[in-house]
C-alpha cells in the first residue's frame, strides 16, 4: 500500500468515487426535476441531448488520459448526464396514471412470497369495530395473466405488496404461488406539496378478498416450485421475530405490541404507538427508530471484538464480521440506510483483509451511485438524503468539529474519567454534526423542528446506542433458544420503558418550531454548508461568516409567517384523506379546521395531514370544528395540536356525551388530552355564533335538546359567510355549507328548521353515502361548488351523478385535494391537484 504506483491508484481512485458520487446525486435530480415538468417532447429531447453529452464527454476523458481538473470535470458532467438519462427512462417506465380510478382492475399473479405473512397492525378504527384480522406479505412476481390491459405498470422482477382481507393465510415463502386480487395503485399524493410517488413497487398493492384465492402452481410432474433460498431466508427471520416476541413478551404471558424493541431491531414502526411515534418525532431523535449503520456497527462489533479477543487472525476476523453484517441485512427490510451501511462495512472489512485502505468519502460517492444505477427512485427517498448527508458529514467533519469544540485527543495518562469524557466528546460531536448537516432537510421534509434537537441527540443517542449493544446480542441468541428471550424479558421491558419515558418527557418540554419549505436549492445550499462547516480549518473570519450564512439558511424558514390566510372572501381547502374529514377554511383574518381524521390512511395525522397543511402555509390555527365522535373526523387532532398551535376545539354537548360514555380507548384519552392541551374548549349548539376574528360562522344544527340514535345524525352543520358581504340577512346565500356525516334523521331535521338554506359551496354529507334526502338537501340548497371526500369504495357505488348535473363536484379519491376559492367579487375559482383542474366560475345565483 506504501508503494508510489498504490498511492497513485488510491489518489485515483478517490477523485473518482467524488466525482462518481456527485455526478450520480446530481445526474439522478436534473433527470427527476424535468421529468416532472410534464414538457411535451421534452423527455425525449434531454434523453438524447444526455446521451450526446455523456459520448463526448467520456471521449474526451479517454483522449486526454489524465487527471488534471478538466478531465475530472468532463468525467462529472458525463456521469451526470447518463444518470439524468437513466433517471428519465426510469420515471417514464414507472409512471403514475393520470385516471387513478381506471387503475383498479383485477389481475392474475404468478409470483413468489418473499416472507412469511403477518398480521396488519393498525392504531386506526373505530370504537365498535371488529378486530382487524388482515395480513400483508410481499410477492415477487413472476408472470402477470390477467389484467395485462392495465395501465398500471406491473413488469416481472417486481416486489409489491399483498394485503389478504380475510382467512387463515398458510405459510408459503418461496413457494411459487398464483392469486388472483384488485391491483390498488396508491398514485401520487393527492395533497398540495406532497412529493409524487413514480415507483410501481412502491405505490401499489394488491387486495386478495380472500386467501382461498391463493393456491400453490402446480407443474405438470404435480409438483411444487419452491425457491429454497427464499424459503430458509424467511425461516430465519421468522425465527428471528419469534425470539424479539419472545423477549418483549409481559408478565401475563402475551406480548407488548407498543415495545419499543421490535421496531428498534426490524425497522417496522407498525407496531408503536402513537405517542411514542410522536415523542420522538417531537424531540428531534426519530431517525433513531430507523434500521441504519448504528445497528450494523453493532452486528460488526460483536464478532470483531470476541475474535480479536481469542487472538483469531485477520482474515478470518474479517470475513466471520461480513457475514455477521450480510446476515444482519437479510434479517431486516433492506431501507437505504441499510444498504449503505452494508455497501461500506463489506468493502471495508475486505479492504482490511488484504491490507489495503479505503477513503470514506470515496468509497461513498461510490455507494451511492451504484444504488442509484440500481434504483433511481431511491433519491426522493428521505432515508438516503439523510443518511448519506449524515455519513458525509461524519467523514468530512467530525474530527475537526471534535478539535475544535473539545481539543484534541489526548492519549497519554489518561485515567478512568479521562477516557469517559473522551467517548462522551466523540458522541457528542458526531451527534452535533449530524443533526447540523441534516436540519436543512428536516425543515424541507418534515417541517417541525424540536427547540431541544441537539441536546436531546446527545442525551438519547448514547442511551441508544448502550440498549442496541445489549439487546442485539440477545436477539440473536432469542432466535436460536426463545426461552432466554423470556428470561430477559423482564429487565429488558423494564430498561426500554424507562428510555421510552425519557424520550415522552424530552418531548412534552421541548418546543416545536414550524417550518416553510424554502425550496430545493435552498435546502441543497443549506446541506452542504451544513456537511462542511464543522470541519472548516481556513481564516477565522471566513469560517465566522460561512457559520453566519448557516444559521441564516436554517432560521429563515423557522421565522413567523403571516400569510396563512387569504386575500379573497373565502378560500376553502377539501385534503384528501381517504375515508375522512379535513376542511380548511379561511378568510382574510381567520384559518378554521372542520374536521381531522381518517380511517384508512396510516399515519395521517403527523405525515399526511400536517404536510398537507403545511404546504398551503398554515402555522397556526384559530380553531378546530369537530363535527362529531366518529375516528374518521377526529382521530388527527392529538397530532395536530402537539404541532400546530390551536386557539380553540368546538364541540358539541352531544360529542362530550359519546366521549365521555365510550369505553376508555387509547383514541379517546389522546383526543381528550389534546383537548386539554388547547387555550379554549367552546361547547355549542344551534344558532350560536363562532367567535373568529372575521366571517359570520353560524351552528344551524344540531339542538342541544335534540337526541338522535345514531352518532352520524348529531353532526354540526356550519353555516359560513365571507366577512365582505354587508348584509346580515338570515337567509342570504351563504359562501359555504358544511355538513358532517348528517343522516336523514339529522337531514329532515334540519330542513325543517332551515327551510330557505342556500349556499354557493356545499359539503356532500357522509362522503357521499346516497339517501334520497341528501337528494332533496342537494336541491334545497342549490350549490353551484359540492365538495365530497371519500374513498375509493365508496365512489364505486356512487349515486349522485343525477344531483350533481349542472354542478361543480370535487371528489378527493378521483380529483385529490380541491380548493375553492370565493372572490370579493363573487366568482369562484376551483383548483385540483390530482385530476389537474382549473377552472374560474361565475354562477348566476352569485351575488
Amino acid at each position: 500500500p506504501s508503494s508510489p504506483v498504490m498511492q497513485r491508484a488510491g489518489r485515483r481512485g478517490g477523485w473518482f468515487g467524488v466525482v462518481f458520487g456527485v455526478g450520480a446525486f446530481a445526474g439522478t435530480a436534473m433527470g427527476r426535476c424535468i421529468f416532472s415538468l410534464d414538457l411535451e417532447h421534452g423527455e425525449e429531447i434531454t434523453i438524447a441531448t444526455a446521451v450526446v453529452i455523456a459520448c463526448v464527454g467520456f471521449a474526451q476523458v479517454i483522449r486526454s488520459g489524465t487527471a488534471g481538473h478538466r478531465t475530472r470535470f468532463m468525467m462529472l458532467v458525463s456521469i451526470a448526464s447518463v444518470y439524468a438519462a437513466l433517471a428519465m427512462l426510469d420515471a417514464n417506465t414507472n409512471r403514475w396514471p393520470e385516471a387513478r380510478g381506471q387503475a383498479r382492475s383485477l389481475v392474475a399473479v404468478e409470483g413468489r412470497f418473499l416472507d412469511v405473512a403477518r398480521a396488519e397492525h393498525t392504531h386506526l378504527g373505530r370504537r365498535d369495530s371488529i378486530p382487524d384480522t388482515s395480513h400483508i406479505v410481499m410477492l415477487k412476481v413472476d408472470s402477470k395473466t390477467l389484467g395485462d390491459g392495465s395501465i398500471m405498470p406491473l413488469p416481472v422482477g417486481t416486489e409489491i405488496e399483498v394485503r389478504i382481507a380475510s382467512g387463515s393465510m398458510p405459510a408459503l415463502p418461496g413457494v411459487k404461488v398464483a392469486l388472483v386480487g384488485t391491483l390498488r395503485p396508491a398514485g401520487r399524493s393527492p395533497n398540495p406539496g406532497a412529493p409524487r410517488g413514480i415507483r410501481a413497487s412502491s405505490g401499489v398493492s394488491i387486495l386478495v378478498p380472500d386467501a382461498r384465492l391463493i393456491r400453490p402452481v402446480v407443474d405438470a410432474n404435480r409438483g411444487i416450485d419452491v425457491n429454497w433460498m427464499v424459503a430458509i431466508r424467511s425461516e430465519i427471520r421468522d425465527r428471528f421475530r419469534r425470539g424479539i416476541d419472545a423477549m418483549v413478551s409481559c408478565s401475563e404471558g402475551g406480548s407488548d405490541e407498543e415495545s419499543l424493541l421490535w421496531c428498534l431491531l426490524t425497522g417496522d414502526r407498525d407496531r408503536l404507538d402513537d405517542r411514542t411515534r410522536t415523542a420522538f418525532q417531537r424531540s428531534g431523535v426519530s431517525h433513531l427508530l430507523a434500521i441504519s449503520g448504528l445497528h450494523l456497527a453493532v452486528v460488526a462489533s460483536i464478532p470483531w471484538f470476541i475474535l480479536g479477543w481469542i487472538g483469531v487472525g485477520r482474515l478470518i476476523r474479517c470475513a466471520v464480521t461480513a457475514t455477521f453484517v450480510v446476515g444482519g441485512v437479510m434479517l431486516v427490510d433492506s431501507s437505504p440506510s441499510v444498504v449503505r451501511a452494508a455497501s461500506m462495512i463489506v468493502p471495508a472489512l475486505t479492504a482490511t483483509a488484504i491490507g489495503a485502505a479505503f477513503g470514506v468519502i470515496p468509497l461513498l460517492g461510490i455507494v451511492a451511485g451504484c444504488m442509484l444505477w440500481s434504483d433511481p427512485g431511491w433519491i426522493d427517498s428521505v432515508g438516503f438524503q439523510l443518511s448519506f448527508v449524515a455519513t458525509s458529514a461524519l467523514a468530512f467533519s467530525c474530527g475537526g468539529a471534535r478539535a475544535s469544540w473539545f481539543g484534541n485527543r489526548d492519549s497519554i495518562g489518561r485515567s478512568r474519567w479521562g477516557m469517559i469524557h473522551d467517548r462522551w466528546a466523540t458522541m457528542a460531536t458526531a451527534s452535533t454534526v449530524a443533526c447540523l448537516a441534516t436540519l436543512p432537510i428536516v425543515e424541507a421534509r418534515f417541517g417541525v423542528v424540536p427547540l431541544y434537537l441537539i441536546p436531546a441527540n446527545i442525551i438519547i443517542a448514547p442511551l441508544m446506542l448502550l440498549l442496541l449493544m445489549l439487546i442485539v446480542p440477545a436477539s440473536i441468541i432469542a432466535m436460536v433458544d426463545p426461552m432466554f428471550g423470556h428470561a430477559i424479558a423482564r429487565p429488558v421491558n423494564g430498561i426500554e420503558r424507562m428510555l421510552r419515558e425519557i424520550v415522552i418527557d424530552v418531548a412534552d418540554v421541548s418546543p416545536v418550531i414550524l417550518t416553510l419549505d424554502p425550496g430545493g436549492i435552498w435546502t441543497l445550499l443549506a446541506t452542504m454548508l451544513g456537511v462542511t462547516i464543522p470541519g472548516l480549518s481556513m481564516h477565522r473570519g471566513i469560517r465566522r461568516i460561512a457559520e453566519s450564512t448557516f444559521l441564516l439558511t436554517v432560521l429563515i424558514p423557522m421565522l413567523p409567517s403571516a400569510g396563512t390566510s387569504t386575500d379573497d372572501r373565502l378560500r376553502v381547502d377539501m385534503l384528501a384523506v381517504g375515508d375522512g374529514t379535513a376542511i380548511l377554511v379561511r378568510t382574510p383574518r381567520s384559518t378554521v379546521l372542520f374536521d381531522a381524521g381518517s380511517s384508512s390512511i396510516p399515519g395521517f395525522g403527523a405525515q399526511t395531514m400536517f404536510r398537507g397543511l403545511r404546504s398551503l402555509g398554515v402555522r397556526h390555527l384559530d380553531g378546530i370544528v369537530i363535527s362529531h365522535a366518529n375516528i374518521d373526523h377526529h382521530g388527527a387532532i392529538p397530532d395536530l395540536v402537539r404541532l400546530v398551535p390551536t386557539d380553540s376545539i368546538v364541540v358539541t354537548p352531544a360529542f362530550l356525551r359519546r366521549i365521555h360514555g365510550a369505553p376508555d380507548t387509547t383514541e379517546h384519552s389522546r383526543l381528550l388530552e389534546a383537548i386539554a392541551r388547547t387555550k379554549r374548549l367552546r361547547i355549542v349548539s344551534r344558532m350560536d355564533r363562532l367567535a373568529f376574528p372575521d366571517g359570520d360562522w353560524l351552528v344551524l344544527h344540531p339542538d342541544v335538546t335534540d337526541r338522535f340514535r345514531r352518532i352520524n345524525d348529531e353532526s354540526i352543520s356550519l353555516q359560513i359567510h365571507g366577512p365582505s358581504v354587508t348584509s346580515r340577512g338570515e337567509h342570504r346565500i351563504a359562501d359555504l355549507l358544511l355538513l358532517g356525516d348528517l343522516e336523514t334523521a339529522g337531514a329532515i331535521r334540519l330542513m325543517r328548521r332551515t327551510p330557505k338554506l342556500r349556499a354557493r359551496v356545499m359539503e356532500i354529507p357522509h362522503h357521499g353515502s346516497w339517501r334520497p334526502v341528501v337528494v332533496e338537501l342537494i336541491e334545497s340548497v342549490d350549490p353551484t361548488i359540492m365538495l365530497q371526500s371519500t374513498g375509493p369504495r365508496r365512489f364505486e357505488t356512487d349515486r349522485f351523478d343525477r344531483a350533481a348535473r349542472c354542478r361543480v363536484r370535487l371528489v378527493t379519491c378521483r380529483d385529490g385535494a380541491g380548493a375553492v376559492t370565493v372572490s370579493r367579487d363573487g366568482s369562484m375559482t376551483v383548483a385540483t391537484t390530482g385530476s389537474g383542474i382549473r377552472a374560474r366560475i361565475r354562477s348566476s345565483s352569485v351575488r
